[in-house]
């Protein structure tokens, strides 16, 4: 049994030879079976920039994932000798699009046994010494490998990696790379310290996303990106913090991840110059677009207000982080009022004019209505690269290879110029802690980068650029205008609670910052979790809205057409509060009454009022009882009363009694007229009887 099976293997291989022998002529173009039924996953690249004496192995996994054998399976590579031409090849070679193919060396052919049956997996290494690929020890570029599966002369399927080439007599100015790490997370803390998301807190703690970020980027020199949101939140979980419970909130654990964390980001903000960004990174377009004009001017100021201490001197920088690279010109014109003066935006919107055959340095000035600012221009291959997905070992491995590609063919670009560019990571970036460490070395290894503060990048040679504007599609990444819409009627509502309260100093302060970070454009791609941030918020407001209110209710009497309403308000607050009273009807002319002068109430107590009114008709009316600010601007209208008056009663009870005497007047009038009537009528003659 096993000859017969091993001889259908060798004709199936030697039928698959025959077969491909009119497409093996070239050797730069080999044989590629039509549906690919197999694949081929590159997962290490090592090392991801070889030195002339080193040796370039490539690693990885192939998989048949057809519905047949496939007969003597084998490995190898491929080299492509002529260098990429530009960045957007590496793309190409990674994704497969390419149409490179290479040489192949036999050499690294590595035999993955007799067959490769449906479903079954290999693992591979390939090895080549890079001093025979034959390069020039003296130029640089970036070069495609490609690792290939064969059946006999037929290549069954392929993956490419990009693998730069810098040797130490190549000439070129290295690049300066301003790689920015921003330090962020989706908002989760709302009002009275309540974390509605309990994994935010483990962001902090050792091994968490956040964490990790510091510890890698402690070891390099990045350009650190703080939303001064975090460090507000790290500070407050540090004092105790809550979170909900099955039977309500419960108190938070990781008080001191939360600490240490704040701890450390103090040590970076007063020992190295920082960019700081607006507040929550706030989606500034869509509260401009909104109307909600002082959200936009508290993302401009919040930053400098709450890192004040934490810096201690160190120069820090704010600057506005435009969502998505872009933003419109009425919303920088209010963040230049508030007086931001510079603006990390993407080289996207921002071409250069003429357009040039190089990637300029990452600067431009932006005039804002006549005032210069600085704008710094995120490359968005790069910031592609960094964005790429990282789940497996495959992902990981190319976008390893495309960050490093893509920077070494931009100084190759221009080689005899040095040039500034930014690389700024995703917002809520959480790459393997392995994997980052591993781009971290090689990144500072590289000879072709050399890392710098961000503040350098806005000191670069210009290019000329065209500011494209802000398109409709921009619009459309908004927060949606119903959702900025509610945040406004919040705002206004913590408004009506902060003028009834005497000293207002202070007070909903956790309120106006959790609105703030309800704003924050990280809610963009997610609908529930702000729609349960928001309504998180709202239920707490409504809850201390409801802390001041009348507590009487029923029905009110009064004994003629005018008295006193006696009401009872209660502050359940733990600060005085001063009210008005106003009544109010759906027919104002029914009820007069005289406004009480605005009442003081004390922290934790009751107090009554009565009001003087008078009541015109004789309906029992449904009166609402408003409460309003010390200006007369309403508070709350929720409760209210039914008022009657019991003089329409005796009235009418007087008109029934005066009516019923008159009823019995007239009766006995009309019987006495009638008995008069029959005496004063004559009698009549009787008939004469002739017989008496």
């Amino acid at each position: 049994m096993s000859d017969r099976r091993t001889m259908r293997t060798l004709f199936a291989a030697l039928a698959v030879a025959v077969a491909a022998v009119p497409l093996t002529l070239n050797p730069t173009a080999p044989a590629v079976a039509e549906d690919a039924p197999a694949q081929v996953l590159i997962e290490s690249v090592v090392p991801g920039a070889p030195q002339p004496k080193q040796t370039l192995r490539v690693s990885g996994r192939v998989a048949n994932t057809g519905d047949a054998e496939i007969a003597l399976p084998r490995m190898e590579l491929r080299f492509s000798p002529l260098p990429l031409n530009s960045r957007g090849e590496i793309n190409e070679v990674l994704d497969g699009s390419t149409e490179r193919t290479g040489n192949a060396l036999p050499a690294t052919a590595v035999d993955l046994g007799a067959s490769l049956v449906p479903g079954q997996q290999r693992n591979f290494t390939l090895s080549v010494p890079m001093s025979e690929l034959g390069l020039d020890p003296a130029a640089a570029g970036v070069y495609a490998v490609f690792a290939e599966l064969m059946s006999g002369e037929l290549t069954i399927a392929q993956q490419g990696t990009t693998v730069p080439w810098f040797p130490p007599d190549a000439e070129y100015e290295a690049s300066r790379l301003a790689w920015v790490w921003p330090i962020t997370q989706r908002p989760a803390l709302a009002a009275d310290d309540l974390v509605i998301d309990p994994a935010l807190p483990d962001e902090f703690a050792a091994g968490g996303r956040l964490s990790r970020l510091l510890d890698a980027g402690s070891r390099l020199r990045v350009s650190w990106l703080i939303d001064t949101a975090t460090v507000d939140t790290a500070r407050v979980l540090a004092d105790g913090y809550q979170v909900p419970g099955p039977d309500g909130p419960e108190p938070g654990e990781q008080t001191d991840a939360a600490g240490q964390f704040a701890d450390r980001l103090t040590g970076i903000l007063s020992s190295q110059p920082t960019t700081i960004t607006q507040y929550a990174w706030a989606d500034d377009d869509a509260l401009q677009r909104a109307g909600l004009d002082q959200f936009v001017v508290r993302s401009a100021s919040l930053p400098s207000v709450t890192v004040d201490d934490e810096a201690r001197g160190a120069p820090t920088q704010l600057a506005f982080a435009a969502p998505g690279g872009n933003s419109d010109e009425s919303t920088l014109q209010a963040l230049v009022d508030a007086g931001v003066r510079e603006l990390l935006l993407s080289d996207q919107y921002y071409p250069p004019d003429p357009p040039t055959s190089f990637t300029p340095s990452g600067v431009t000035d932006v005039s804002v209505n006549g005032t210069e600012t600085t704008g710094l221009l995120s490359d968005r291959l790069l910031s592609r690269s960094l964005a790429r997905p990282l789940d497996t070992a495959a992902d990981r491995s190319r976008a390893r290879q495309a960050f490093l590609a893509d920077t070494a063919l931009l100084t190759l670009e221009l080689p005899t110029e040095s040039r500034s560019v930014i690389a700024d990571a995703p917002l809520l970036w959480d790459p393997p802690e392995r994997w980052l460490a591993g781009l971290a070395r090689a990144v500072a290894d590289a000879p072709w980068i050399r890392l710098v503060p961000l503040e350098t990048v806005a000191d670069a040679t210009q290019t000329p650029r065209l500011a494209l504007g802000y398109s409709d599609a921009n619009r459309r990444r908004e927060l949606p205008p119903d959702y900025t819409r509610r945040i406004g009627e919040l705002d206004r509502e913590l408004d009506q609670l902060t003028r009834i309260v005497v000293d207002p100093t202070g007070y909903g302060e956790s309120f106006r910052l959790a609105l703030q970070r309800s704003g924050s454009a990280l809610w963009r791609d997610d609908e529930a979790g702000r729609t349960t941030f928001l309504d998180t918020i709202a239920t707490q407001l409504q809850e201390q809205k409801d802390k001041v209110r009348v507590v009487s209710s029923g029905t009110v009497t009064l004994a003629g057409d005018s008295g006193v309403v006696p009401l009872t308000i209660a502050n359940d607050l733990d600060r005085p509060v001063t009210v008005g009273v106003q009544l109010a009807t759906d027919n104002p002319i029914t009820l007069q009454y005289t406004p009480p002068e605005p009442i003081r109430i004390e922290a934790k107590e009751k107090s009554g009022v009565e009001v003087p009114v008078r009541v015109v008709g004789s309906q029992t009316m449904t009166v609402s009882i408003v409460l309003t600010d010390s200006e007369g601007e309403l508070y709350d209208d929720s409760a209210s009363i039914e008022l009657r008056s019991t003089a329409a009663s005796r009235v009418a009870t007087i008109v029934v009694g005066v009516g019923a005497v008159a009823l019995v007047i007239l009766v006995s009038l009309n019987l006495m007229r009638r008995r008069r009537n029959r005496t004063d009528e004559p009698t009549p003659d009787l008939p004469l009887d002739h017989n008496v």
